[in-house]
C-alpha cells in the first residue's frame, strides 16, 4: 500500500508526530502524514485509501484540533502549495483551502475589500475556517463563500470564493488592528493552545463560567487554565493529551456542580483513544 500511494504523493513521512502539526504542540504519531500538493494526487490518494478500507483525516492549520496521545491509525493528509492562491476576483477573492487565513486577511486588506477584518488574528486554514465556520466578535466567516468548491463525493473543501464589499484600505487597516489589538490584550495569543476549548451555552460565556468557578491557572501534568482567559488551555511545553483530557473533565465538573452547565467541547479530539 506504501508503495502505491508514493507512487501518489512526493511527500510521506511514517510515525509522524502530530506534535508537529497542532497549534496545541500535542499529539501522537499519524501511521502515515502525506502531503497532496494539488487537486488530482489528493483526488488519486482518497480514492486508493477509500477502495482499500483505509482511514484518513484531513489536516487543516491544526489550530483547533486535540491528537490522542497514541496518534492517528491511518493517513493525515495535509494539503500543499497546489491549495495555497489567493486571487482578486469580481467584488471578492478566490482563495485556496491551504492558504493562511491571515494572508487572505491581508490580501483583502490591500486591495480594498472589506468584510474580513474580524478574522485578524485567527490561526489556521481558510479551508478549515469554513469548515468550523470561525467566528469573532459577532461575524462568521461562512455567510461570505458565494461558492465552495468540494473534491468530488466528500465534504473536503479545495477552494471558495468570499464576497467581500470595496472600502478604503485605511479603514480596513483601523478595524483589523482594533480587533488584533482586543485579541491581543484578552487572549494568549502567543502561547501554546487549540483557541477556546468549550463552546458558549446560551446566554453564557464559557470563559466567564469558568472564571468564576475560580479555575484559572488550573493545572494537570503540563496543561494548565490560561491566566488571561478561562477558556484557554495552555500547553506549557511538556503536556500530554491526557493533561488536557483530565483538566476538561475537571472543568466540566467543576461548572456543571456550581452552575448547573455542561461545557460541551468546542477543539476537535481525534486519534485513537487509551482503554
Amino acid at each position: 500500500m506504501l508503495d502505491k500511494i508514493r507512487k501518489i504523493i512526493d511527500s510521506i513521512k511514517l510515525n509522524e508526530p502530530m506534535s508537529k502539526h497542532t497549534s496545541f504542540g500535542i499529539g501522537g504519531p499519524a501511521d502515515v502524514f502525506a502531503v497532496a500538493e494539488d487537486e488530482e494526487s489528493l483526488k488519486r490518494l482518497t480514492q486508493i485509501l477509500e477502495d482499500n478500507g483505509i482511514d484518513y483525516f484531513l489536516l487543516g492549520g491544526g489550530t483547533n484540533i486535540l491528537v490522542n496521545d497514541k496518534g492517528i491509525r491511518g493517513v493525515a493528509i495535509r494539503l500543499g502549495r497546489g491549495f495555497e492562491k489567493v486571487e482578486r476576483v469580481e467584488n471578492g477573492l478566490a482563495v485556496g483551502a491551504a492558504a493562511k487565513l491571515v494572508k487572505v486577511v491581508d490580501k483583502a486588506q490591500r486591495e480594498g475589500l472589506s468584510g474580513l477584518e474580524f478574522a485578524s488574528g485567527i490561526p489556521g486554514t481558510t479551508g478549515g475556517a469554513l469548515m468550523v465556520n470561525a467566528s469573532a466578535f459577532g461575524h462568521l466567516i461562512r455567510p461570505l463563500a458565494r461558492r465552495i468548491r468540494r473534491l468530488k463525493g466528500s465534504k473536503i473543501i479545495l477552494e471558495a470564493e468570499l464576497e467581500l464589499r470595496r472600502e478604503d484600505p485605511s479603514v480596513i487597516v483601523s478595524k483589523m488592528r482594533e480587533y488584533f489589538e482586543y485579541k491581543r490584550e484578552t487572549q494568549p495569543l502567543f502561547l501554546k493552545s487549540a483557541g477556546c476549548v468549550f463552546r458558549n451555552p446560551p446566554n453564557r460565556f464559557a470563559g466567564q463560567l469558568i472564571q468564576e468557578a475560580g479555575l484559572k491557572g488550573e493545572r494537570v501534568g503540563g496543561a494548565y487554565v490560561s491566566f488571561k482567559h478561562a477558556n484557554f488551555i495552555i500547553n506549557r511545553g511538556d503536556a500530554k493529551a491526557t493533561d488536557v483530557l483530565n483538566l476538561m473533565e475537571l472543568i466540566q465538573e467543576k461548572v456543571k456542580g456550581l452552575f448547573g452547565i455542561l461545557l460541551e467541547p468546542e477543539i476537535n479530539i481525534i486519534g485513537e483513544t487509551f482503554p
